[in-house]
């Protein structure tokens, strides 16, 4: 295969995990092969005990690693003996690595033209380098070391723009993410499962953070207060399926109370106290779903006076009988009151329809 210069792309794939061959052998059968160094797409596939120095591929720009079973480690034989190592690789796909424990970082910046990396099935993965500051898109699933995580590009026509998705905020606490990483990202969502910790560490480093969700999570009140002590730029807001959240916990001289314009509450069945929406002098959009305790007594009394709100909706609280009892902001122009208490209508029809745009009831 040398000498076929014109070759661009070649699968290797081996016909089980069990077999015969040592890792020597499987080394000593690449080594034969030799595939020119036009090969700009290589797969691998099955049984394969270390790796060969792929990084000696000048040309090579995507290379997919699929069910080497028996690979514990990947270090400097990867990357070969030259100073530059994979000079035009774009693409690296490990995919089923069940012994894989360690993927050590060999040098400074050896993946220099990486976009897309993607771990997945990598049970044992404990270490991984940090992640080139050339990757915009970044998949890593079930590891040992992070069992859910993506970076992308918050928008197809703005890539230099990015979205991070983690189960886990310890995980940003490991330094596996470049500055410029850090600095693109502009919408972050935590989905923890109620399992993983929520917490304040790592969020900091998010300079120009302006959306965050966070959903399946039994975050405790206080903790959601220091979380949200280390945001300052945020505009949107959403938690969503909080069991343990029993009030919004947001001091009056945080940042966030002068730059939230959308705040959302979804399912969260203990919640009973919203007071502190009383100094979120910039919202405009609020909504409140599937919260049985919310009633009007859980706004704060000068709700009233959020004269930038704009949308006010509120659906299937159950125990929502009546409007707050200080009024709504004379700003609002749209009303949605869905599926709550069956007094509602009554109590706040004739108020809602001489003071509201929109008025939608069910």
């Amino acid at each position: 295969m040398k000498s076929n210069e014109n070759l661009r792309a070649l699968t290797l794939e081996w016909s089980s995990a069990c077999r015969i061959l040592t890792p020597v052998a499987d080394c000593e059968v690449l080594e034969n092969l030799q595939p020119h160094q036009n090969l700009k797409e290589l797969s691998i596939i099955r049984s394969l005990g270390a790796l060969p120095a792929l990084g000696l591929l000048p040309s090579l720009e995507q290379l997919h690693m699929k069910e080497l079973c028996t690979v514990e480690r990947i270090g400097h034989e990867f990357y070969g003996t030259d100073d530059m190592a994979f000079p035009s690789l774009k693409v690296l796909v490990l995919d089923d690595f069940p012994s894989l424990v360690e993927w050590s970082e060999v040098r400074e910046n050896p993946l220099p033209c990486l976009q897309r990396l993607k771990i997945v099935d990598c049970p044992k993965l404990i270490q991984v380098p940090a992640f080139p500051p050339s990757v915009s898109e970044l998949t890593v699933e079930r590891t040992l070391l992070i069992s859910n995580m993506k970076l992308a590009p918050y928008s197809s026509s703005r890539s230099e723009i990015l979205t991070l998705d983690i189960s886990t905020t310890s995980v940003l606490s490991r330094g596996l993410f470049h500055q410029s990483h850090l600095a693109s990202i502009i919408v972050l969502n935590i989905n923890a499962g109620c399992k993983h910790l929520v917490a304040a560490e790592g969020l900091h480093t998010f300079t120009s953070l302006q959306k965050l969700q966070l959903c399946h999570s039994d975050i405790s009140d206080q903790n959601l207060e220091s979380l949200l002590q280390v945001l300052s730029s945020l505009y949107s807001f959403e938690m969503i399926d909080l069991p343990n959240m029993t009030s919004l916990l947001v001091p009056a001289n945080n940042s966030l109370c002068t730059t939230v314009t959308e705040l959302q509450i979804s399912n969260c069945p203990l919640l009973s106290s919203v007071v502190s929406l009383g100094t979120f002098v910039s919202l405009k959009r609020l909504v409140i779903e599937k919260c049985p305790k919310l009633t009007a007594a859980s706004f704060p009394v000068n709700f009233w006076r959020l004269t930038a709100l704009k949308v006010l909706s509120i659906s299937y609280c159950t125990e929502f009988q009546s409007l707050p009892t200080c009024g709504l902001p004379t700003s609002i122009e749209a009303l949605h009151l869905v599926g709550c208490h069956p007094k509602l209508h009554g109590n706040s029809s004739n108020k809602t329809v001489n003071s509201q745009e929109e008025v939608k009831k069910d």
